[in-house]
């Protein structure tokens, strides 16, 4: 590997107010020699000055905004010889009005690019490690079977188009990265058109082929016997983020499954949890799962427990043969899916998803509700039982598949 590796940016603009961001960043890979390459898709004549004034050869290329940020990245692989580079940084604007979008997008960011000294450091592990082939954000890897039953269909339907075999994977969800080009040279030959990203899911911001695509940039990268690294944001000495860290570690509170960790100068004591406030993106909240919890805890009853979802694509299921009383689950936001399944028992229970765009409310046979209040704002639908009943056979009551 040369001393100085030659970098390949790939950016894509949409939203044209992050352009002063954009260009902050990759002032962060002005010590490195570095082609850039900036994909737009309405009117830039106006915004391309700005990009010139930072780096004069800049290379500009109208491409529709199909398949949000992945077409134009699969279109300028196509466009340029991956033989030329060492590595790929691939980044793109995000829709930071967006609940968490400008936190999702920094999330990113700043771990492979947020300074001089993330982007070293990710070069770095590279050059140290012949088997890393991808580097991402680690607080943005995600587990494709956690999530989205509509993506992991369509995953394997693509793996089969494209002779791969398909495979549990973590992946980069955002698809902001630094990979080694050699490895996209499967994308720059495979049959990939614009046509292939017109088709979308009825969600729109799931299940379709770019959301597919995202997870195969990471098989492909595994399939050739390379590992993805999640780096880790940097902090410098001085910052406040490390004087915060300091601070934790004199005085720490911690969530851990079903119980708070409280931690004062070294003493840790644990207290139950029965509130959760669930920000994020992507997870499988499971509550009582099979996995590493014996029978006799999950045939307990839960009581009181309350949880609040403010992100994303989360889906909650609630597992086989619980029992819950006086609990309450909110969804604040939108495409997420309540899956209750056989044999569990509700008891004063309050479910609200207030957003139009979730997806899926379930309630499996053999359920038996007493008093559950369930309102779903989609399809209007208010549910109100106040004496004991079973429920006899899958009630899908909430559906947008």
């Amino acid at each position: 590997m040369l001393n100085k590796p030659k970098i390949a940016a790939l950016v894509h603009i949409y939203y044209h107010g992050q352009i002063d961001y954009i260009i902050s960043k990759l002032k962060n890979i002005a010590d490195f020699d570095f082609d850039l390459y900036v994909t737009f898709s309405k009117n830039f004549e106006k915004e391309k000055e700005k990009f010139l004034k930072f780096k004069k050869d800049t290379k500009f290329f109208q491409v529709s905004n199909s398949g949000y940020d992945i077409w134009p990245f699969i279109y300028l692989l196509k466009q340029i010889n991956l033989d030329n580079y060492d590595y790929i940084l691939k980044l793109h604007t995000k829709n930071i009005k967006r609940k968490a979008g400008a936190h999702w997008r920094n999330s990113l960011i700043n771990p492979i690019l947020g300074s001089k000294e993330a982007f070293k450091n990710c070069i770095k592990i590279f050059e140290q490690n012949n088997k890393t082939g991808l580097i991402g954000a680690k607080n943005c890897l995600s587990n494709m079977h956690l999530n989205c039953p509509e993506n992991r269909i369509f995953y394997e339907e693509v793996c089969a188009r494209f002779n791969l075999v398909p495979k549990k994977i973590n992946f980069i969800a955002g698809t902001m990265f630094i990979c080694r080009a050699e490895l996209l040279n499967f994308f720059k030959t495979a049959d990939i058109k614009e046509e292939d990203f017109l088709t979308s899911s009825k969600m729109k911001s799931f299940g379709t082929f770019a959301h597919v695509l995202e997870r195969i940039f990471a098989l492909v990268v595994i399939s050739e016997g390379y590992e993805i690294y999640g780096a880790d944001e940097c902090i410098s000495f001085l910052s406040f983020r490390r004087f915060q860290k300091i601070i934790q570690k004199i005085f720490l509170i911690k969530n851990e499954k079903m119980h708070k960790i409280i931690n004062i100068l070294g003493l840790k004591f644990k207290v139950r949890r029965y509130a959760y406030d669930i920000k994020g993106n992507y997870n499988l909240i499971s509550i009582m799962n099979e996995n590493g919890i014996s029978d006799k805890l999950r045939k307990r009853k839960i009581k009181g427990l309350k949880i609040k979802i403010k992100g994303d694509c989360n889906t909650i299921r609630i597992s086989s043969n619980s029992k819950f009383k006086n609990c309450e689950i909110e969804i604040l936001s939108g495409q997420n899916e309540i899956i209750i399944e056989e044999n569990t028992n509700l008891q004063n229970m309050k479910i609200k998803m207030t957003d139009k765009s979730n997806k899926k409310f379930k309630i499996s046979k053999g359920t038996t509700v007493q008093n559950l209040n369930l309102e779903l704002n989609k399809e209007n639908i208010s549910l109100s039982t106040k004496e004991k009943e079973t429920i006899n056979s899958n009630e899908l009551l909430y559906n947008t598949l």
